[in-house]
């Protein structure tokens, strides 16, 4: 166990895939392309900063903000595309897809989550959340829950994977 967990933390983390849910199951395609809806989530749910002009914070949120193709700036912020007061910036390169950050609430132990509040450049507040699946299934429409989730997050965590939701 500390043999992976070291070659974890020294080799860097991948994002193996994305699952997709339709018409109530998980789709059998294991892909790193993610739908146009997931992009903006993985670029604002993190605690991750800029030091020294290089962005930092723990390895599963870099390697989310770097597939979700977004750029980050927690300085130099242009304040005028938004009505609230902001404290980091997501901009998506290939749309004009703003998000201002407003508030974090970091991750905890106890919860096995965390959430960020913020706001799209049209005024839009919008609300991510990331953290245990099983933890944060309990919090959504239960009609919406994949019919194969418990037996997809079994699949994928006795193969040593770590999930995310």
């Amino acid at each position: 166990y500390q043999r992976r967990v070291r070659a974890l933390t020294e080799e860097g983390l991948t994002l193996h895939c994305v699952l997709s849910a339709e018409d109530g199951l998980f789709s059998q395609e294991q892909t790193i392309n993610m739908s146009e809806s997931m992009r903006p989530a993985l670029a604002a749910c993190h605690s991750l900063s800029v030091i020294n002009s290089k962005i930092s914070g723990d390895p599963i949120d870099l390697i989310g903000q770097k597939t979700s193709g977004f750029t980050f700036k927690d300085t130099d912020l242009d304040s005028s595309l938004f009505k609230r007061q902001i404290t980091a910036e997501n901009v998506d390169p290939k749309g004009s897809i703003h998000l201002g950050l407003i508030k974090t609430i970091p991750f905890e132990s106890r919860l096995k989550r965390m959430t960020v509040v913020c706001e799209t450049d049209a005024g839009e507040v919008v609300v991510y959340c990331k953290g245990a699946p099983e933890q944060l299934v309990l919090h959504c429409d239960q009609d919406s829950i994949p019919a194969d989730f418990s037996a997809k997050l079994d699949h994928f965590s006795n193969q040593g994977y770590r999930m995310m939701g």
